[in-house]
């Protein structure tokens, strides 16, 4: 057993957690062109987060 490998997959979890959260939020977004832009855009912004990249930045990155 490797110590540096946790025996649980909370982390993941709770990551999948908030995407779980703005997606019931967001539940006008019937149709499937709608719902991959949120999972990708959402999926995007949390590895951001896990990289310590300034979220807005890479946004801006997409729209200009």
């Amino acid at each position: 057993r490797d110590p540096d490998i946790p025996l649980d997959n909370n982390h993941a979890e709770q990551l999948l957690r908030k995407v779980v959260v703005h997606r019931k939020l967001w539940g006008c977004i019937r149709n499937e062109k709608g719902k991959r832009f949120v999972s990708n855009t959402l999926s995007c912004i949390e590895t951001w987060k896990l990289q310590d990249k300034n979220v807005f930045q890479e946004l801006q990155k997409f729209t200009s």
